[in-house]
């Protein structure tokens, strides 16, 4: 029994140092781009995309999010810890830039709002850094950003078209 509870608690240690160290081998910072083109003005698009508490209406992933003051506020997602949003740079409307602090990473957010006739394109830009060689594995496994993305631009499409 012994013999079998060590080989267990081995193969345990073996598949985590593993992982660490697959983890060591990744970039701290990743990058990630997307975007998509929303048939209305950027004024429109700013209106939903700047209304912090708003988002709640539209935002499937939240099941909250707290104001703190006109350029701080945290959102509650339904997995998972806050995620605190600080506001760096706005030119209203066509760009903002958010730093998104999570208890296993931090971000840089930049969006951007180009008129194109009578559309806007959106461009999203990313760099996440994570600390942890543990998290870097592990946050692709649990989080797909690219779901994320689309997701957060159809449903903000959505409540732009419906105002």
């Amino acid at each position: 029994m012994k013999k079998i509870i060590l080989i267990i608690v081995v193969v345990v240690f073996v598949i985590f140092l593993a992982i660490y160290l697959y983890g060591l081998s990744l970039p701290a910072e990743q990058k990630f781009k997307a975007s998509k083109t929303i048939a209305t003005s950027p004024q429109k698009i700013w209106q939903v995309l700047s209304d912090w508490k708003g988002q709640k209406e539209w935002r499937t992933d939240l099941k909250k999010v707290e104001v703190i003051d006109d350029k701080t506020f945290l959102e509650y997602p339904h997995y998972g810890p806050p995620i605190r949003f600080e506001l760096l740079k706005i030119e209203q409307p066509t760009f903002m830039e958010l730093k998104l602090t999570h208890p296993r990473f931090t971000s840089i957010y930049k969006i951007t709002l180009t008129q194109q006739g009578e559309k806007t394109l959106l461009e999203e830009d990313y760099v996440f850094n994570y600390p942890s060689p543990m998290t870097r594995v592990l946050i692709p496994i649990f989080f797909n950003i690219d779901e994320f993305s689309k997701t957060f631009f159809n449903n903000l499409e959505k409540q732009v078209l419906k105002k």
